[in-house]
Formats: structure tokens, C-alpha cells, sequence
């Protein structure tokens, strides 16, 4: 159970880093 939990963070935290990035261009263009 804990190495799913570890790989379930690791997924968490790359698709909070990917969102972060295609999300926050998008922010500054509308911002602008």
C-alpha cells in the first residue's frame, strides 16, 4: 500500500506541474 501511495503522489505532483504549465501561459495571455 505504501508504494501505491508514493506512485500516486509522484502522478499527482507531474500532473500539477504539467497543469502549472499549460495553464499558466493561458492565465498570462488572458490577463494581458
Amino acid at each position: 500500500m505504501g508504494i501505491n501511495r508514493l506512485e500516486t503522489m509522484s502522478v499527482v505532483r507531474l500532473t500539477q506541474r504539467e497543469l502549472g504549465v499549460a495553464v499558466i501561459p493561458q492565465l498570462l495571455h488572458y490577463f494581458r
